[in-house]
This record gives structure tokens, C-alpha cells and sequence, in this order.
């Protein structure tokens, strides 16, 4: 059964097979020795990773400050929210 939603999903090759899904999954281009991908695609491949590294960016950042893997005693859900945004 195919989800329908209104955003689209940049993914890498880790996530082969979501596109069945999801229909809004945007997959890369996938090269092999017997199929090249063309110029197209490899524009379209550097598009997606383009946008892609500026999330994985910010994973980086979050991971590096190490301030999400503690245990945290707040009593209000609203801090974790800015907690998240702050990192």
C-alpha cells in the first residue's frame, strides 16, 4: 500500500525500496557496470545530495555537542523543544 503525502523525502541509496512505499520518495540515480547513468542524471544525483548534505550537517551538529544522548531532568516538553532548536 502506497502512503500518500504532500511533502517530498530526499533519501540516499540506504533507503532502496521506500520509493514502493511511499510515493514521494526521491531516490538517486543508480549506477551499475552495466547501466551508466547520463549526464541528466548525475545533475539530478548532485541536486538531491546537494540538499541532502545541509541536513546531514545538522545531525553532525547535534551529534558533535553529545547534549542529546545525556539524561535531561526538564519538567516542561516545551524546552526540549527549544533545547532542539538551540543545538
Amino acid at each position: 500500500m502506497i502512503k500518500k503525502t504532500s511533502i517530498n523525502i530526499l533519501v540516499d541509496l540506504g533507503f532502496l525500496g521506500a520509493d514502493k512505499k511511499h510515493e514521494n520518495v526521491i531516490l538517486p540515480y543508480k549506477t551499475s557496470k552495466y547501466k551508466k547513468t547520463s549526464s541528466l542524471q548525475k545533475q539530478i544525483n548532485k541536486g538531491i545530495s546537494s540538499l541532502r548534505i545541509k541536513v546531514e550537517h545538522a545531525f553532525s551538529g547535534v551529534k558533535r555537542l553529545k547534549i542529546l544522548s545525556q539524561k535531561i531532568y526538564l519538567r516542561s516538553p516545551n524546552i526540549y523543544d527549544l533545547l532542539i532548536k538551540v543545538v
